[in-house]
């Protein structure tokens, strides 16, 4: 039974993130490239 009902909330999730997905994804692109950019300036700032 929990089984059923942890498919219903997977299945619909995904419903939803491909209805939102063509809004959200410039943006994350965006989140992910900043995060990455952070990342490599900290590692470039703490091992030049």
């Amino acid at each position: 039974m929990f089984i059923v009902f942890f498919i219903g909330i997977v299945l619909a999730l995904l419903l939803f993130a491909r209805r939102l997905a063509s809004c959200l994804i410039v943006p994350a692109l965006y989140f992910v490239a900043g995060c990455a950019i952070v990342l490599v300036g900290m590692l470039m700032y703490f091992f030049h």
